[in-house]
């Protein structure tokens, strides 16, 4: 794997939908940030590592989110929405996503590159379980 000496813009691109949650609410296009997929990774890895490992992260998750609140976002994401028919009951259910190109600007970029090229590996946000979530690097 290729870890960047140095690293002050990166693109992200979604290779499938990608809905993620603020303060219990969904994120739009317009709302957007690094610090918010940061949160969502953060909270991703998290879980999988309690449930699947028996172990707690111990990270500085305050601190951490506080650097994520320094990298610029440019946003070109849109909505879309999914149908997903459940095997179970049959009806057909709408998901919601984002889609597009994500481009962040920072000195302390590089420092998230392990925790953004992981969340490439494992997804994030919401329905990972139904194929949302998947994102790729651009450098």
């Amino acid at each position: 794997l290729y870890f960047p000496s140095s690293l002050n813009t990166l693109k992200l691109k979604t290779l499938s939908p990608l809905e993620l949650k603020f303060k219990s609410r969904v994120v739009f296009p317009e709302t957007f940030s690094f610090s918010i997929l940061i949160r969502n990774l953060l909270r991703r890895v998290s879980t999988l590592s309690y449930f699947h490992c028996q172990k707690e992260l111990q990270l500085d998750f305050k601190k951490i989110i506080n650097l994520s609140e320094k990298i610029k976002t440019y946003s070109k994401m849109k909505v879309i929405k999914v149908k997903r028919r459940s095997q179970r009951t049959g009806k057909v259910y709408p998901l919601y996503g984002l889609i597009g190109e994500a481009f962040f600007e920072g000195e302390l970029l590089k420092e998230f590159f392990p925790l953004l090229l992981l969340g490439s590996f494992i997804q994030v946000g919401k329905h990972t379980s139904f194929g949302f979530g998947k994102y790729e690097i651009i450098f």
